[in-house]
């Protein structure tokens, strides 16, 4: 029997709101494959919101484009980890995720 290494490359797919000031937050997907599916699943990585511009819809904005790429790449799921207090569960329930798992909440995607 023989072990042998496969590297496979994965897209990462970035999304920044900008102001007058700079990056007022970004947001990225990781798409991965696997064999036990056809299609690819999704991360969602690197939420971040300059603390000057929280409250006003920018992580919505972009947790909202999150999603619709994953979709529209025919992604079956989309994943995020979160640390407690950074991104809590309530936020992310709004969006439709479900906690699977102590620190992962998973989306369901239509495809």
């Amino acid at each position: 029997m023989q072990s042998t290494r496969v590297v496979i490359e994965t897209i990462q797919i970035k999304f920044e709101v900008t102001d007058e000031k700079g990056q007022a937050g970004r947001a990225s997907i990781v798409l991965v494959s696997n064999e036990l599916h056809p299609v690819p699943y999704a991360l969602l990585e690197d939420v971040f919101v300059r603390e000057d511009v929280r409250g006003s819809g920018v992580s919505t904005e972009l947790v909202r484009s999150c999603i619709k790429e994953a979709s529209s790449r025919g992604c079956y799921k989309l994943i995020l980890c979160h640390t407690p207090g950074i991104l809590t569960a309530w936020y992310a329930r709004k969006f439709g995720f479900k906690l699977s798992g102590n620190m992962e909440m998973r989306l369901d995607l239509p495809g």
